[in-house]
């Protein structure tokens, strides 16, 4: 008698619900940065960044993702001038560089939360 087959419905099942958890995902990074200034270097800053995975934004900003990276851009101070946030999703290596004044801040972040809608 052929035993019933189960595990190929749970494990698609399973599978389904995977999949449905990854759709809108939101982590929040937060970032311990360094100023490159020597000047400021002593004095410790904290960033949080909400990235929307799905959405594909960085507090709300347009976003680069991917398996590597989450960079995103805003204008800076100075007319023409773009800021590039940029972290690495391998080892959480943070940098912020600006077009103008090259790199202002490095450091490293880390996931605080994760929710799935």
């Amino acid at each position: 008698m052929p035993k019933p087959r189960i595990l190929p419905p749970l494990v698609l099942s399973a599978g389904l619900l995977l999949a449905t958890a990854a759709q809108g995902e939101i982590i929040v990074l937060v970032c311990a940065l360094s100023s490159t200034d020597p000047a400021e270097a002593s004095i410790p800053l904290e960033k949080t960044m909400t990235v929307d995975l799905d959405r594909k934004l960085v507090d709300g900003h347009p976003a680069r993702i991917t398996p590597r990276e989450i960079a995103y851009d805003v204008p800076g101070p100075a007319p023409g001038e773009t800021v590039t946030t940029a972290v690495s999703r391998l080892g959480g290596s943070v940098s912020v560089t600006s077009s103008l004044a090259g790199t202002l801040f490095t450091g490293r972040c880390g996931k605080a939360a994760q929710t799935g809608f």
